[in-house]
Formats: structure tokens, C-alpha cells, sequence
């Protein structure tokens, strides 16, 4: 019997792939698993300038669309997109019309590319558009990995993402777009909120410290845009484990791409008016800060010396530039990146105030999440008890942890982790009232 007879013989659910995008405000990730054996599989090739295959290593790809009627798709995506190009960007934000989780970074520093506000008609069509991107890319990933017949008699079943505040609009919108993109073609779409997705995978992993039965602990999903919050206590841990929401999802705008922006009004401020100075010397400077220094940047540090480079510019001993090398003092980039941690520590802090409960451990996830200055000011902000941690796994936390979910919706034989109740979003009564009649009413009962 050949390789796809035996495919046949299966039932289509035993045939099944469960397909994970964690789509979010600036990168997106798919991850990937057959129900019958639940391996997964993380997308980390994706195509690049020039490709349309697997050039570019990543865990994730950048949530972003350049239309061009030149290309066969008629758009480019991703890392596809060259670094000096306008493109739309941020646009998942546009799905929700009521989700304005507004702070004082993102009044100052709003996307130079994002849409007008309210667009939520175009948001919904990039979105279909970069979905279906994604879901072709995946399509060119299993013929490679699984073979053509193989990866063309297994229907997928895929799962969304969603930021936890979003409201059912949105989250409708978010259907309608995927829908169009093809991913409802053989099984209807599921969904799950990011920091619960990722508290799946941390739990999954077992990487929440010492955490006993009713212990509270809290997930932070710090990514580019947005930073998400969610909080879970613990009833049971065996034989599968078993959590209740401790408080309702929290977020706001306070995202590492703000840490971008200050780098870049800092540059334009101290160098712009240097001769030499222009678009290449901020391109070449921000990819060191974002790559590197925001990330490494920490007061634990002693006398560490920061740089990035800037072509085009002379030496100049008084502005620290020397040999195409503009100096940081580390008292600089702590101000830079001072004011968005500030942001993040009160998200944090009022999360734990909304559980009513000692908070045991605070769980930091997503690209973001991997800041140690981030990592030091919250262990310098909550209690002594209270744990701060920083998985080695954090940005693909999201994606792995919905593809997880996934597999256990499809097959329970794959769960392991389970979601026992919710605190409610929205409460629905009725007022309800009689007219008074002093014949069959105490008069202390009326009402004046």
C-alpha cells in the first residue's frame, strides 16, 4: 500500500494538522503539529528580499504589507519588504474600533504607517491579505517537509490569537479577515487570547517555579505594540493541570517599539543638525539599539560602554562620535528606555492589585519580555516573594502555546493543561420594579 493510501485509510480528523498564528501588532508567528502523534513544528524560515521561499531565519516574521502590482500576490510581506521602503504596518490595532488602550507614549510617538483611525475596512483587508500570505507560506512548508500528496490530502485546522482586551467585535472582524484568507477552508477557525496561550506553554513546560495549588500568578505579553496581562490561579496540577482566571485581561500601548522611537528622537535631537547626517545613519544606529542595546541594557552593568554606528558622520570628541561610532553613556539609555518600563511596571502592578491575591510568581513573555531592564525594574518594583521570571522560550511562548490548545480542542489525549473558568467581562440584569400599595407594602419598603 502506498504512502497515500495509507493516508486514506485514516479518518480526516486523524489526518489533521493544527496550524498556530500568533498574529501580532508587529511580528507574526505560525507554529504547526499533526493531531495523530502532536510533534510540533516552528516556522522559522520565511522569505526574504528576493524569495518567495525559505531565506530568512526567525521565529517570527514582520507583521507588515507593501503592496506592489509587480509581484504575483501583488504584495510583498514580511522580511521580503526592503528596510528603507514605507509600508503599512500596525494595522491589526485598526480591527477594533473600540479597543484604545491609549497612554501618553503612544499620543507622542504614533506610527508613521499606520491608519487613520477607524479604518477598519482597509485593516480588515491587509489583515486577510497578510493571513493569506502566511497560509501560503505554510502550504510551501509541508510539500517541502511532508511531501506534495501529503501536505494536499490533510486538512488544516487552524487557530488565531487575539490581544486579551479586545472586545467580540473585534474579534468577528478578526474571523471575517481569516475567513477570506482561506483559513476556515476545512474546519471552522479557532481562537484564543494571547497571554492565555502563553500561560498554556509556560504551564505545559512547567517553568513557573515552585507554584502550588491556589497559588496566583500573573503573565505579562510584552511585544512590539502592545503588552498584554492575565492572571490565573492554580487548582489543581495532576493528573492534568488545572487553572481559573484570577482577573480579567488588561493592556495598553506601551510596546518595544516605542523603546525605537525615543532611540530615534534622541538621535535626531543630539546629531541632526551634524553634516552627513540623514536616513542611512538612523536605518544603521536603530538596528544595533533595537538588536542589541535595549535588549542587554542593564544598570546591573558596570561601566559598560554602548555604541552604534553612524556612517556619514566626522569625528566629533564633544558629541562622543569618533570612527563612525557614536558613544552611549548608559545614564542616556536608561532615559530612553526608562519612561516605556515605567508603563509596563504599572500595567504589572495593577494587575496584581485587580487578582485580590498575593501574587507568587509574574511570568514575562514575548520579545519585549526578554529586556533585563525590564526584568530588574519589576524585581525591584513587587514584593520579595513574588517571583519574576524570564523563559528562555518567550517569544514564541504565544504561538506554541495556541498550538497547543489547538491539538487539545482537537484530540484530549494531547491536554495537558486546562482553563477551568473565566472572570467575567460584561454582567447582563434587569431592573425590575411595583408600584407601591400601602394595602399590601410596608411604608419602609417604598421607595421615595
Amino acid at each position: 500500500m502506498s504512502f497515500v493510501d495509507q493516508l486514506k485509510t485514516l479518518s480526516l480528523h486523524e489526518r489533521r494538522i493544527v496550524v498556530a498564528i500568533d498574529f501580532g501588532t508587529t511580528f507574526s508567528g505560525v507554529a504547526w503539529a499533526k493531531v495523530l502523534d502532536g510533534h510540533t513544528n516552528l516556522v522559522d524560515l520565511w522569505p526574504a528580499a528576493g524569495s518567495h521561499l525559505t531565506s530568512r531565519n526567525s521565529e517570527k516574521a514582520p507583521t507588515e504589507i507593501l503592496y506592489d502590482e509587480d509581484e504575483p500576490a501583488g504584495f510583498k510581506w514580511g522580511f521580503q519588504i526592503p528596510r528603507d521602503v514605507d509600508r503599512h504596518q500596525w494595522f491589526k490595532l485598526n480591527l477594533d474600533s473600540k479597543y484604545n488602550p491609549t497612554t501618553e507614549l503612544s499620543k507622542r510617538y504614533p506610527s508613521p504607517n499606520s491608519l487613520p483611525s477607524g479604518n477598519q475596512h482597509m485593516a480588515q483587508q491587509l489583515t486577510a491579505d497578510y493571513l493569506g500570505a502566511l497560509k501560503k507560506h505554510l502550504l510551501d512548508i509541508l510539500q517541502i517537509q511532508l511531501g506534495k500528496h501529503h501536505a494536499e490530502e490533510t486538512p488544516l485546522q487552524f487557530i488565531l490569537t487575539v490581544p486579551a482586551v479586545w472586545s467580540d467585535a473585534a474579534k468577528e472582524t478578526t474571523l471575517q479577515a481569516a475567513e477570506t484568507a482561506g483559513l476556515g477552508q476545512n474546519a471552522p477557525i479557532l481562537m484564543i487570547s494571547e497571554p492565555e496561550a502563553a500561560a498554556t506553554y509556560a504551564l505545559h513546560r512547567k517553568k513557573l517555579g515552585d507554584l502550588s495549588i491556589g497559588d496566583t500568578f500573573v503573565i505579562c505579553d510584552a511585544g512590539g505594540g502592545t503588552v498584554d496581562l492575565i492572571s490565573y490561579t492554580i487548582e489543581q496540577l495532576e493528573p492534568t493541570l488545572q487553572v481559573k482566571e484570577a482577573a480579567p485581561g488588561s493592556g495598553a500601548l506601551c510596546g518595544s517599539t516605542y523603546l525605537n522611537r525615543r532611540f530615534q528622537e534622541f538621535l535626531e535631537s543630539k546629531l541632526g543638525q551634524e553634516l552627513g547626517f540623514e536616513q542611512e545613519t538612523v536605518n544603521d544606529a536603530m538596528k544595533k539599539f533595537d538588536e542589541e542595546i535595549k535588549r542587554e541594557y542593564s544598570t546591573d552593568v558596570k561601566n559598560a560602554n554602548y555604541w552604534v554606528p553612524v556612517p556619514g558622520l566626522s569625528n566629533n570628541p564633544e558629541l562622543g562620535i569618533r570612527r563612525n561610532k557614536l558613544t552611549l553613556p548608559p545614564d542616556d539609555v536608561r532615559e530612553i528606555l526608562k519612561p516605556v518600563i515605567d508603563e509596563v511596571v504599572k500595567l504589572v502592578r495593577d494587575q496584581m492589585r485587580s487578582t485580590n491575591k498575593e501574587v507568587k510568581a509574574i511570568l514575562l513573555v514575548g520579545g519585549f519580555g526578554g529586556s533585563q531592564y525590564l526584568l530588574q525594574r519589576l524585581r525591584e518594583s513587587v514584593p520579595k516573594n513574588t517571583a519574576v521570571l524570564q523563559p528562555g522560550y518567550g517569544w514564541s511562548a504565544v504561538v506554541q502555546g495556541a498550538l497547543l490548545r489547538g491539538l487539545a480542542d482537537c484530540n484530549p489525549q494531547h491536554s495537558n493543561v486546562r482553563l477551568t473558568s473565566r472572570v467575567a467581562r460584561k454582567h447582563v440584569g434587569r431592573f425590575c420594579s411595583i408600584e407601591f400599595d400601602e394595602a399590601k407594602h410596608l411604608m419602609s419598603r417604598r421607595c421615595a
